[in-house]
């Protein structure tokens, strides 16, 4: 980043915290709005549009059927078994989502949330 100005490179590090990595490009188109529109913009897009989202939909999953209170421990362990697999393809969709996005603020903001919770 040598000879970049500081607002450049300021810029570059917000965009960088905001998202999973940044490109020159899009650190000078940032650069020709003033910040505060910039923000308004990215975070007013709904992220159901973007085009990266729209190509990974949530999986569908059907709940699987808790065990009642006399169910057998192999019938337990099936449950969480299945429980277990649904947190695993959900988490591998959140993940190929996050990285599809074309703007993925609002996904860091609910990775951040998520973590707080």
């Amino acid at each position: 980043m040598a000879g970049q100005s500081t607002a450049w490179v300021t810029t570059a590090h917000m965009l960088r915290r905001a998202g999973f990595g940044v490109t020159g490009r899009e650190v000078d188109a940032a650069l020709t709005t003033d910040w505060p529109s910039y923000v308004d913009a990215i975070l007013g897009e709904h992220p159901d549009t973007d085009p990266g989202a729209v190509a990974t939909p949530m999986p569908t999953l059907k709940p699987p059927r808790p065990p009642g209170k006399g169910a057998t421990p192999v019938a337990r362990k099936q449950y969480n078994q299945q429980l277990s697999e649904q947190q695993g393809l959900l988490s591998d969709w959140w993940l190929r989502r996050m990285v599809s996005v074309g703007q993925p603020v609002h996904e860091k903001l609910t990775l951040l949330w998520h973590r707080l919770s």
